[in-house]
């Protein structure tokens, strides 16, 4: 799709970040085409606007995007990208292991094994 409309137009896209991290944004970005990703909590809303319509968001973000409303952010490199998953999972794996501790002792505790 996009190399259908590169013929005929400068093509240039935008997406919000999510968990789905930066893969799309270098992918597109190797096949010759601009490419940003905007902040979610940036992009303006009417008060009360509920967004659940992909064709109606997708419209709208072009239309901010063409305007210049929207907030870029700066793409991590793919090393810094590897090091914050890195974090991120140590943290994830800190509170678990406090969460199974915590279970243990009170296990323990129940059990009337003197542990205090």
């Amino acid at each position: 799709m996009l190399n259908r409309l590169g013929r005929e137009h400068e093509v240039h896209a935008c997406y919000e970040a999510s968990g789905a991290g930066y893969v799309l944004e270098r992918t597109i970005r190797s096949w010759g085409y601009a490419c940003e990703i905007v902040a979610p909590s940036l992009i303006p809303r009417r008060p009360g606007e509920r967004r659940k319509h992909d064709r109606k968001d997708a419209e709208e973000l072009a239309r901010l995007y063409r305007a210049g409303e929207l907030v870029t952010i700066r793409v991590p490199t793919e090393r810094e990208e590897r090091v914050r998953d890195l974090v991120r999972c140590r943290q994830a794996f800190q509170r678990e292991a406090l969460k199974s501790r915590h279970y243990i002792l009170k296990f323990l505790a129940r059990a009337g094994s003197g542990v205090p």
